[in-house]
């Protein structure tokens, strides 16, 4: 086997976390240093003279950089540049950089601020400027003779009221971020012909009131982020020429009151972020025109107050979320027939009453949540997803004993199901009781808050995939069957519960089962308590009740309860 071959041998091996961990071969390893010594350089400050041995190097780290030092006998043939933080206002003066006429990366992202120079423009083989928390005024207007530069960040950088005028000037750039660029307040008219433009980051510009109708112009724009732009007030006509858009991210666009009818023309669209916009008021017909959309986000948009049925022809949709619409009042027809829908998020559609009978042909849905809907009471076809992996109710009081029954008879493949406050009379406990035990996928029960649970049936020990069992405040539960002994148990949460429950289970679970929550007991026979269970426990809260049973300080000291993360006292 030759040298090279030897040398390109890669040993692997599986961690316990089956991630597979690749060896560098010792020779390649030298190779690569041997081939790199020259290439790379790191300064803890720039270099007082040119030396011979920096003639071949490309790629270089400045650690510390002051106005008091110069660069121009940094490496002539440096291709990217890194500063590291100064600890303070990175203020390059001007002509800094007349050195650098090969650069292609230029790289302040761990500066905690920076002044550009306007010398910056004469940097023609620029590629990558990375420039967050820029500190002028505005940028500087030379950056548009930058016209190899494709990528360009400005992110976090406040100070910025105004992006030049002649922007449109750098052709090539295909990624701009100014995220959390508050102060600027409108895009130039020529943002538009941007025309390589592939990616914009405008996340945070909340100054922003408005974009100009050459925003259309970027035909060549794949991802849109302008979440918490809550200054934009709507989105111009041309804004559905973006063809060629896979991801918008409009969350937290609160001023948005409707979206122009040209929206439906982004027919490439797969991912449409446009949770928090609290403000829309109407979804245009022609959003069912985005038949490529997979995953759609409506969550926080209260004052929406219908779906449009259009939304019955996404049926490549897989997640649809509208958790927070408070004011739709009901879910139309034709969006049950959405086959492809996997997730289906109604949490907190507190107007909604019922949902429709075809809700059963949403034949692969696995996770259902209509938690926090207080107002409904029929779950249509519900009973008939028989797919469903996660169902979550809770909070959702008013569902009533037929539909109950129904779910908990038929849904024999879920493996969560919340139940949390639903419980609310003797009449649902029992219902609940009955059937609970013939759910055997289950591997997550929350029972937490029902007042109306007073015991649990024998026939949970037929759960044996329960990994949780939270029973919070369920103060009206005075024992536990044996029958949960059997159980592989990770962790009972028994918060609030009574002493009576707490004794109990203690006799028939592990002790770190039920932790956060620890109950010090005392042993009268041995002279100490069971405190010293805790010692080695690592845990990133405990709640301890009858710490006054502790029998000495050399078993309290033995725990080491300063070092835990977070640990409160309860006296029951």
């Amino acid at each position: 086997m030759s040298l090279m071959n030897v040398a390109l041998v890669l040993s692997f091996q599986t961690s316990q976390a089956h991630v597979l961990r690749y060896t560098m071969h010792d020779l390649v390893h030298d190779l690569a240093r041997l081939t790199m010594a020259d290439k790379l350089i790191v300064f803890d400050v720039a270099p007082q003279r040119n030396k011979h041995a920096y003639k071949y190097c490309h790629y270089s780290l400045l650690r510390k950089f002051d106005q008091t030092m110069k660069l121009a006998n940094m490496p002539s043939k440096l291709r990217a540049l890194r500063f590291s933080d100064s600890g303070g206002l990175l203020d390059i003066p001007s002509g800094a950089f007349s050195f650098a006429k090969c650069l292609r990366t230029l790289d302040f992202s761990e500066c905690s601020g920076i002044m550009l120079p306007a010398s910056i423009g004469r940097m023609k083989q620029l590629r990558c400027l990375i420039a967050p928390r820029m500190q002028n005024d505005s940028l500087p207007e030379c950056i548009t003779e930058l016209s190899k530069l494709q990528y360009l960040s400005l992110n976090g950088s406040t100070q910025i009221s105004a992006l030049p005028e002649s922007i449109g000037k750098l052709e090539r750039l295909r990624y701009i971020c100014f995220s959390g660029c508050s102060g600027i307040s409108e895009l130039p008219k020529s943002f538009g012909d941007l025309k390589s433009m592939v990616r914009l980051d405008m996340s945070g510009c909340s100054g922003i009131r408005e974009l100009p109708e050459s925003f259309g112009d970027l035909k060549s724009m794949v991802h849109l982020d302008m979440s918490g732009c809550s200054g934009i007030r709507e989105l111009p006509e041309s804004f559905g020429d973006l063809k060629s858009m896979v991801h918008l991210d409009m969350s937290g666009c609160s001023g948005i009151r409707e979206l122009p009818e040209s929206f439906g023309d982004l027919n490439s669209m797969v991912h449409l972020d446009m949770s928090g916009c609290s403000g829309l008021t109407e979804l245009p017909d022609s959003i069912g025109n985005l038949t490529h959309l997979r995953h759609l986000q409506l969550s926080g948009c209260s004052s929406l107050p219908e779906l449009p049925d259009t939304l019955g022809k996404l049926t490549n949709l897989q997640h649809l979320e509208l958790s927070g619409c408070s004011s739709v009042k009901a879910i139309p027809e034709p969006l049950c027939g959405l086959r492809q829908l996997q997730c289906f998020n109604m949490s907190r559609c507190e107007q909604i009453r019922e949902l429709p009978e075809t809700l059963m042909k949403l034949e692969n849905l696995l996770h259902l949540d209509l938690s926090r809907c207080s107002s409904l009471q029929h779950l249509g076809g519900v009973r008939d997803l028989t797919a469903l992996q996660h169902l979550d109710l809770s909070r959702s009081w008013k569902i009533g004993l037929q539909d109950l029954s129904g779910i908990l008879a038929n849904l024999t493949n879920l493996k969560y199901l919340g139940l949390s406050r639903v419980i609310i009379s003797r009449k649902i406990g029992r219902i609940v009781s009955h059937w609970i035990g013939g759910m055997t996928n289950l591997e997550h029960l929350d029972l937490s808050w029902n007042v109306g649970l007073e015991c649990l049936p024998a026939s949970i020990g037929n759960l044996q995939r329960l990994q949780t069992l939270d029973l919070t405040a369920c103060r009206g539960l005075k024992s536990l069957p044996e029958s949960i002994r059997a159980l592989g148990l990770k962790s009972l949460v028994l918060d609030s519960c009574s002493n009576e429950l707490v004794d109990q289970a203690s006799s028939l679970v592990h002790f770190s089962k039920s932790l956060p929550d620890f109950k010090v007991r005392a042993d009268d026979v041995n002279g100490c308590s069971n405190f010293h269970l805790l010692e080695g426990i690592n845990v990133s809260e405990l709640r301890i009740r009858c710490l006054e049973n502790v029998s000495s300080l050399e078993e309290a000291n033995k725990v080491k309860l300063s070092r835990k993360c977070k640990f409160s006292r309860r006296s029951k």
